[in-house]
């Protein structure tokens, strides 16, 4: 039996690395703001953040310190990704935020002695986490390429959309019958 699970596990694996992404909230409701997504992606850097959340699965396999225990006293944790983070209710691993800001500001992630962000940084970067899928999935790429530079480094090259077995095409084509249906 051991073998057939394993058998299976791999193949429920491989099958949920077939489905797509939902879009953003921001990408749905069409709030996707590229200034705000660029600056948002500038402090983000900035901040350091993607030491522990990389482009472009904005996660990686290490533990940190995130300025938080849990009931076991354990302080150092692997970072979810960020991807699909507009689709969450809940973060931290014990789901004791209830907002990205509540992550930022009311528990100080990810250093909690830090003088918290001003609301002019705060505004942007939680808009670019909120808009992640809409990069991610190419909505942006109908811009000018001036602001391709905002964009997640492999999905830069559209080539690489197979790599993460997702299609390369835009997300508005997603979003069109939405648009005509409001109209």
């Amino acid at each position: 039996h051991a073998d057939n699970t394993q058998e299976k596990a791999l193949e429920i694996g491989a099958f949920l690395r077939t489905l797509k992404s939902p879009p953003s909230w921001r990408t749905l409701r069409d709030e996707v703001d590229t200034d705000q997504i660029i600056k948002g992606k500038r402090l983000f850097r900035e901040l350091g953040c993607q030491e522990c959340h990389r482009p472009p699965t904005y996660t990686s396999d290490g533990r940190y310190k995130v300025g938080i225990q849990d009931e076991a006293g354990e302080a150092d944790f692997n970072p979810p990704s960020l991807r699909g983070l507009s689709q969450r209710d809940d973060l931290f691993h014990d789901n004791r935020a209830h907002s990205i800001e509540a992550v930022l500001v009311d528990h100080g992630h990810p250093d909690p002695t830090a003088p918290p962000m001003t609301q002019q940084d705060l505004e942007p970067v939680i808009h670019f986490l909120l808009s992640l899928e809409a990069i991610r999935k190419g909505a942006a790429s109908s811009r000018s390429p001036a602001h391709a530079s905002y964009l997640p480094q492999p999905f830069q090259d559209r080539s690489d959309h197979a790599r993460f077995g997702e299609s390369p095409g835009p997300i508005r084509s997603v979003l069109d019958p939405l648009k005509t249906a409001r109209t």
